[in-house]
């Protein structure tokens, strides 16, 4: 509505259709009001995540199966929790399960469809910190587990970090009332101790307490007695296949104070009754509480006592594989073995590689030898042993000079195979860094080959792992291989910390300027900034390597050119994302002030005609597209700038007031240059945000 001031306000006119006082104030509120919700929306949704972040606490694996596990935490604010995961080799598209429960501050969601033996990489909301898991493995799969776990929860994580067991069975001393020393490990592996899993989780009642229960984890079967008599119980029927034992949380009558009872125990004579009779299905091995370490094997059954529930017991690792199980102390490295392979006869090279596979590398080299000295020089696999003996000891346990021995061997032995100069190749090599007795060497080889499974994927946990290569340098940095170390860091911190990466490619090129990797750390230091969008020193990296690689000049100016034009393509965005704003808003602003509601109307009934429309034209040619994904958002942001720019253009339209005969015609070409620039910027600014490679098409 506008007053007339020329008859003193008693006539009124309304205007429909143009802007006036009255609609672009109601416009305003209008947008105002809009603006508003949006704010409080994204401020609610951004406080809530925030604070799920903060708040979430005690996150545990709680279960893990072949196929599925359990993740369960709580939080200080009540929300429907979602869980992401992946497997952790990566490569595969991350997937979420959201709580089937509604609102509340504790969480459990079951992930299910899992591979068996698989570890996969969770994360709650925040990807940034991101935990792990290992599923139970089939029954032919090797796995470890840890047992009896004192020290503070920083030496529990170490360990667990370092050994990347499945899951730990708790024999340690009692904590005190409250302290979990768990806490910092729950989120990689279930913990059980004697009474069965033992979880953070408040379920109602009192937790069960059995006196004897059987935990079933691939190859293994553990039956854990907690009644004090066991061993004078008659024995129950142990019927799983596969590997049993036993572990005795109340131990054996008089076995603490003389061990030479065990073979005497009632227990061990209806064991090995047990075990003549059921061949297929053993005990093979007896775990004891007792007063101080010992073991003993009587019978082909392995007895091994631990001072469980003390300050005196030691973290054991137990690697279980298909054909043999071994017990190993963590604090001085001891192996005991608590099933032993089956290496008597003629064994076959098969054989001796099924124990390799499993993980079992020093039975499996002591199956090779037995397969070498029980075969002659013509049998077809012979060079085949001596070449497995040399790599196992090569790349699975780092003795060199027992390495280079076996090679040899095979070299005088085998000279004709086709093994041979493989052999000579790595003999080579290895003499080539054998300076400092292998020691930068052997270390250098087990960070690359030990996978980051307990390391969680943050960058500071990354970091401090690739630290330790960094370390070598610093200690050895005469040794051969430290160009080496340098060259991979560069590679490694690449895509989780720029400045790093650069750093160490500059050191590489710096000390070490003869070396072969250094011959392209300008290069490399040119890509990562490229790697990293960071494209002005990008180019200066490649200005520096274009004067020292001439051979190459062409894939050099190739690469900078390349960075050129997506400088270019960043300008653009930005201008663009700035016509987009500014001239919608100028058109607003200028006098009359506002937009025509009729207007507004018609682009909200005009875009989903014009998506609809896109998307059929698209759907057509949708073989062009990585993803339909991808597709869809273009669409949505063409459709939108069209009726972007047709809305400004419209409106311009109508505010113009050109006098003349020729009004109209000026109108109409303003409106319309005007619409264009808007949908042409909004357009760009479409394909640059979803996926700018795009723009290739329009050779930009």
């Amino acid at each position: 509505m506008n007053i007339n001031p020329e008859n003193g306000g008693a006539a009124a006119r309304i205007y429909h259709d143009s802007p006036c006082a009255g609609s672009w104030h109601k416009f305003f509120h209008l947008a105002g009001f809009v603006l508003f919700s949006l704010f409080l929306a994204f401020a609610a949704t951004g406080c809530k995540k925030q604070a799920n972040e903060i708040t979430a606490r005690d996150i545990e694996v709680i279960r893990v199966e072949r196929r599925q596990a359990t993740i369960a935490w709580t939080t200080g604010d009540a929300f429907q929790g979602e869980v992401f995961y992946r497997t952790a080799a990566g490569g595969n598209t991350a997937k979420a399960v959201k709580e089937t429960l509604s609102k509340s501050f504790h969480h459990q969601v079951v992930l299910t469809n899992l591979k068996p033996g698989t570890r996969y990489t969770y994360w709650i909301d925040n990807p940034e910190k991101r935990y792990q898991f290992q599923t139970r493995p089939e029954a032919n799969t090797p796995f470890s587990f840890i047992m009896g776990a004192k020290g503070d929860p920083e030496m529990i994580r170490a360990m667990v970090m370092n050994e990347v067991p499945d899951f730990i069975i708790d024999a340690g001393p009692v904590p005190e009332k409250g302290i979990d020393p768990f806490h910092l490990v729950r989120p990689y592996v279930p913990i059980f101790d004697h009474f069965g899993p033992k979880t953070k989780l408040r379920g109602g009642g009192k937790r069960p307490q059995p006196d004897l229960w059987c935990l079933d984890w691939g190859e293994l079967h553990l039956w854990i007695s907690n009644a004090p008599d066991f061993d004078r119980r008659p024995l129950p029927e142990f019927n799983k296949p596969g590997l049993q034992g036993l572990l005795l949380a109340r131990g054996m009558a008089g076995v603490d104070a003389k061990t030479a009872l065990v073979p005497q125990s009632p227990l061990h004579n209806a064991l090995v009754r047990h075990n003549r009779h059921h061949t297929s299905r053993p005990v093979m091995f007896v775990l004891v509480k007792s007063a101080e370490t010992w073991h003993k094997t009587m019978e082909n059954i392995a007895y091994v006592g631990l001072p469980m529930g003390t300050q005196q017991m030691p973290g054991v690792r137990i690697d279980v594989g298909r054909y043999q199980a071994n017990a190993v102390f963590l604090d001085t490295h001891k192996k005991i073995e608590l099933k032993a392979p089956p290496l008597e006869g003629r064994i076959s090279c098969d054989d001796c590689r099924k124990l390799a596979d499993q993980g079992a590398y020093d039975t499996a080299i002591k199956a090779y030898k037995t397969f070498i000295q029980n075969h002659d020089a013509g049998h077809f696999q012979i060079d085949d042993a001596y070449f497995a003996t040399a790599r196992l000891y090569d790349e699975k346990l780092f003795d060199y000079p027992s390495a280079i021995h076996w090679y040899q061997r095979l070299i005088k032995k085998e000279p004709n195979s086709g093994l041979t100069p493989l052999a000579r190749q790595r003999v080579k090599f290895l003499q080539h860094r054998s300076d400092f007795d292998y020691e930068p060497l052997a270390r250098f080889e087990k960070i690359k080959t030990t996978q980051m499974a307990g390391t969680g994927s943050t960058k500071e946990a990354v970091v401090q792992y690739l630290e330790q290569a960094r370390a070598i340098v610093d200690q050895y940095p005469a040794a051969v291989v430290a160009p080496s170390i340098l060259h991979w860091l560069g590679m490694a911190y690449r895509d989780i910390d720029t400045n790093l990466a650069v750093a160490a490619f500059e050191r590489l090129s710096k000390h070490y300027p003869n070396s072969a990797e250094a011959a392209t750390a300008g290069l490399d230091i040119g890509d990562t900034y490229y790697d990293a969008g960071i494209y002005d020193p990008a180019i200066k990296a490649y200005e520096k390597a274009l004067a020292r690689h001439t051979g190459m000049s062409q894939a050099i100016a190739a690469k900078i050119q390349r960075s050129k034009r997506n400088i270019r393509r960043d300008t653009m965005g930005m201008a663009t994302f700035a016509l987009v704003c500014l001239a919608p808003l100028f058109i607003v602003l200028m006098p009359p002030k506002g937009v025509y509601p009729g207007a507004v109307r018609r682009a909200a009934w005009a875009f989903p005609v014009i998506f609809g429309v896109n998307f059929l034209g698209a759907w057509v040619i949708h073989e062009q597209f990585i993803s339909t994904l991808q597709m869809v958002e273009l669409v949505f942001g063409f459709s939108l700038a069209a009726v972007w720019g047709g809305a400004a253009g419209g409106v311009l339209t109508a505010k113009i007031k050109t006098p003349g005969s020729g009004a109209a015609i000026v109108r109409g070409l303003a409106g319309l240059t005007a619409g264009l620039a808007v949908f042409i910027s909004a357009g760009y600014l479409a394909v640059y945000i979803v996926y700018e490679h795009y723009l290739i098409v329009i050779h930009m």
